[in-house]
């Protein structure tokens, strides 16, 4: 695979596994189905003696195309319900787009786009037959279905999911099908696949193995970031182009209070991400246009933990994981998921807060209709001093009559 300077290639490896688990993330639950495809294809393609890295890249980010539908394309695909909708069957494409905005990726954005082409010309998006499919998308298909089989045979019989894969052998080329019948003979590692618990290990494992060094704030990974806001925004419909305009906001304030170009970067990154850990609160809350019960909203205060678990699981990120997650801290202590007060909480957090807050007051909510810069200054103001920081505020103020100026020229 070309080089992806310059981030190291162990860097790359630990966000693209993190990037594929957060897509899988439904209502606080790890589906797995990126990493699950992924260690299957890159066993196939050992058998194949094809170039792994990029058929393990390519299996775990195959259903990037998939963000932001209702439900989890998992469920829909084994439901049997989704040969005419067209957001599945544009799914290969739109991935093939994202993936290409990653640098030396290119090939392996072929695969994604054509991982539900088949051999006989019946798959899509294209209907492409025979050799005009990459090889890479065929093993990638052969993960896929093999996974999508272990989901649906109960308690995991290893017979029963090699005769349900003999059934699928016009959707391949003869020596995909054979090596992925090769790899399913191999019962100690399909029976390893079968329990989630093992899958971390043998991703772990299989990110070893790149032989150079991650380590904290290395540069070259914004594309991801950005990638990983859209992510975000993209599980629900309310949230489009929130966690920009958090960073946005942030920055401005940031520049107000004179925190310096190289704060002000790593600032709008930790912006971009501080509502990360929101991929594991359930749809239904977030979406929701009434008042939480208090069940609903202790599930709602996890998310600045998981936001900090998620970004700490990724080396170069790590060293944004508490500005991130302290953004719904308070100033007077009265905040979560701490409590932290005052100068304990860290200034890109508090920063956050203020911004998160605005767009909040701005952006039209499932509980609330978007309200005027005059009228969140006013709000924000009433904050001083118990939500927010004093000098903070006064920051945002001034941010905020600009924004209010160009309300009213728009």
């Amino acid at each position: 695979m070309t080089s992806v300077y310059p981030l190291s290639k162990k860097c790359f490896a630990e966000l693209v596994s993190t990037l594929s688990m957060v897509m899988d993330m439904e209502e606080n639950i790890k589906l797995y189905h990126g990493w699950r495809v992924a260690l299957f294809a890159d066993r196939i393609g050992n058998v194949l003696g094809m170039p792994t890295d990029e058929l393990f890249y390519g299996g775990l980010l195959h259903d990037i195309g998939a963000l932001g539908m209702e439900d989890h394309i998992v469920h829909r695909i084994m439901n049997g319900d989704y040969l005419n909708d067209p957001k599945i069957l544009a799914h290969p494409l739109k991935g093939a787009a994202i993936v290409k905005r990653l640098p030396g990726m290119e090939r392996i954005a072929l695969y994604v786009e054509d991982h539900h082409e088949r051999w006989d010309g019946k798959g899509y998006p294209a209907g492409k037959k025979g050799r005009e499919i990459s090889g890479g998308g065929q093993v990638i298909l052969a993960a896929d279905l093999i996974d999508i089989s272990l989901r649906h045979i109960k308690k995991p019989d290893i017979k029963k999911i090699v005769d349900s894969f003999r059934t699928l052998k016009s959707f391949f080329r003869p020596d995909i099908y054979e090596a992925a019948l090769e790899v399913l003979g191999d019962i100690p590692f399909v029976a390893a696949m079968v329990d989630y618990n093992n899958l971390r290990y043998y991703i772990e494992s299989r990110i070893r193995l790149e032989e150079d060094q991650c380590s904290p704030d290395q540069q070259g990974g914004e594309i991801f970031i950005n990638i990983f806001a859209d992510i975000i925004d993209a599980k629900h419909a309310y949230t489009g182009g929130h966690s920009r305009r958090v960073g946005e906001y942030s920055l401005y304030i940031g520049r107000v209070l004179n925190i310096g170009s190289l704060f002000e970067d790593n600032l709008y990154k930790a912006a971009l991400l501080h509502d990360f850990g929101k991929v594991a609160v359930p749809k239904r809350i977030l979406d929701a246009r009434r008042r939480l019960s208090e069940a609903e909203f202790n599930i709602v205060k996890q998310h600045p933990v998981h936001t900090i678990e998620l970004l700490n699981s990724v080396t170069s990120l790590s060293f944004l994981a508490e500005a991130a997650g302290g953004h719904h801290e308070r100033y007077d202590g009265k905040g979560y998921p701490r409590g932290l007060k005052g100068s304990d909480i860290p200034l890109y957090s508090q920063i956050i807060s203020l911004a998160d807050s605005l767009d909040a007051i701005t952006s039209d909510r499932p509980y609330q209709k978007a309200r005027s810069f005059s009228r969140a200054a006013e709000i924000i103001g009433e904050m001083r001093g118990t939500q927010f920081d004093p000098d903070i505020t006064d920051a945002a103020l001034e941010a905020i009559k600009e924004f209010a100026v160009k309300e009213k020229i728009v």
